[in-house]
């Protein structure tokens, strides 16, 4: 079952997928929790040319997942959301409709790249409604659940993952994604991915204090129709601050790639 514990999160679709040692001095939280009601604040609003930079560290791939300390010493992610005109257009996706999509650049040394270059990706997000307090939605990969379960010949690997459900609000599970495969055997897998926002947390970052909602995203895997999960285990935790988006990540690492562990380091508004 060892396979089972490391499959790419929600969020990481860019690098992508957030419990170790806070990266930049001053930073501080205060926990609360809540009856559970609606969350009526708009949690990620999506404004074509706004930038959020990030400190951070790269996670270990496989079963380790932890920050890669040495990768402490320069990292900066920047999420900067697409600015379309006449000339660019919003994604179209197979689902219908479009979608916006968030530019993840990605800078870290030392690294495995040239020049301390790591990547630069894209995030597709689309959101329930286009203003307002609404639920958003992000595609990612779950390429490492399929190759775990053997389904090799699969290509259709790319899946929405709703990520929020404001109107359950504070301490109630959701469910983000929830299909199951047939696999050799014969048998199946079911990979069922839920959210839920864990409590409000007062967070200190850069210089800047936020009042964030904390998200926690799990994955589970059943197998053969069991109610028993073979498999469980945390992928993503975001920090999501009112009016601004995520201010703080960790998104895990999966069998090959790296996860990312992030603060907020500045904003363009």
């Amino acid at each position: 079952m060892a396979k089972f514990q490391r499959f790419v999160s929600l969020l990481l679709v860019a690098a992508v997928a957030f419990s170790m040692a806070v990266f930049l001095t001053g930073c501080k939280k205060d926990s609360t929790t809540s009856p559970s009601t609606a969350i009526t604040d708009d949690i990620f609003p999506i404004v074509a040319g706004r930038k959020i930079t990030y400190t951070g560290f790269l996670r270990a791939p496989g079963a380790a997942d932890t920050n890669i300390t040495a990768t402490g010493s320069f990292y900066q992610s920047r999420w900067t959301i697409d600015v379309y005109n006449g000339a660019t257009a919003p994604p179209v996706v197979s689902s219908g409709g479009t979608c916006t999509r968030i530019i993840d650049s990605v800078r870290v040394s030392p690294l495995p790249g040239p020049n301390g270059t790591f990547a630069v990706g894209a995030l597709l997000v689309q959101k329930s409604a286009a203003t307002g307090a609404v639920d958003f939605s992000f595609m990612t990969s779950v390429a490492s659940f399929y190759r775990a379960v053997g389904l090799t010949s699969r290509i259709d690997s790319l899946r929405w993952i709703k990520l929020t459900d404001l109107a359950s609000g504070i301490g109630v599970e959701f469910t983000c994604f929830d299909s199951t495969y047939s696999i050799p055997g014969p048998t199946t897998a079911r990979l069922q991915i839920v959210g839920k926002f864990d409590g409000t947390e007062t967070l200190t970052l850069a210089g800047s204090t936020f009042s964030t909602y904390k998200l926690t995203i799990t994955r589970r895997v059943y197998l053969g129709g069991s109610a028993v999960a073979a498999s469980i285990g945390q992928t993503a935790q975001l920090w999501v601050a009112p009016n601004i988006g995520p201010v703080k990540m960790i998104l895990g690492s999966d069998d090959r790639n790296y996860g990312h562990y992030r603060e907020f380091l500045s904003k363009n508004f």
